[in-house]
């Protein structure tokens, strides 16, 4: 009886903090991680999905200090999981990128370079990482290339500071650029007007300008 009681204390208490740290998770993560958590409480044991997002729930329901043990719990985790080795590090650049509110940021843009892993969405935060305007301008550059759907408010929000980078470059090199991109883009105004509008007006008055 006493064994029972000591260990459902145990489990009373454990339980209470991992509810104290849940709640102390700034509200962006947590409402990633429960994102996570919901969607792997529907994957598949056995496959990269499933060790994906456990890596993810553990990582971000620890939150720890440093980004080495960010790795370090995720990389247990996604073991554990039966993931694949190779793809861990595309796994844990993505979630200091996206899914940890800014806190590795800088951690994981060097942790993604040490592994070859090429994520140009980390030019969004150019200034805080300390890059040299031309690495800004090729991950902005493949950002807009890339032209996907759910990138479309980073053209809105970073096209002003294309066109000034773009300024950098020679006259003809510059338009021929923004024509591409234009290529790219108009087509998808016969699947989502309202999305690329603004965009393709964005960057022919651009085209204009020169």
């Amino acid at each position: 009886m006493k064994r029972l009681l000591t260990a459902t204390a145990a489990l009373l208490l454990t339980g209470g903090l991992l509810t104290a740290t849940a709640a102390e998770l700034p509200t962006p993560v947590k409402t990633k991680l429960e994102a996570a958590q919901t969607d792997l409480a529907k994957a598949k044991a056995g496959t990269h999905n499933y060790a994906r997002l456990s890596a993810l729930c553990a990582a971000l329901a620890a939150y720890p200090e440093t980004f080495d043990e960010f790795v370090k719990i995720a990389t247990d985790a996604y073991n554990k999981a039966g993931g694949d080795p190779a793809k861990l590090p595309f796994i844990i650049s993505l979630a200091a990128l996206w899914d940890t509110n800014e806190k590795y940021l800088s951690d994981g843009y060097e942790y993604a370079k040490k592994n070859g892993i090429d994520l140009p969405h980390y030019a969004l935060y150019a200034a805080k990482l300390g890059m040299s305007e031309e690495e800004e301008f090729e991950g902005l550059k493949k950002i807009f290339f890339k032209a996907n759907d759910c990138d479309s408010w980073i053209f809105k929000q970073k096209m002003q500071r294309f066109a000034t980078l773009l300024s950098a470059k020679p006259e003809a090199e510059a338009k021929a650029l923004l024509k591409q991109i234009n290529r790219i883009i108009t087509p998808k105004l016969s699947t989502d007007k309202e999305r690329w509008e603004p965009v393709v007006a964005m960057i022919r008055t651009m085209i204009e300008t020169y």
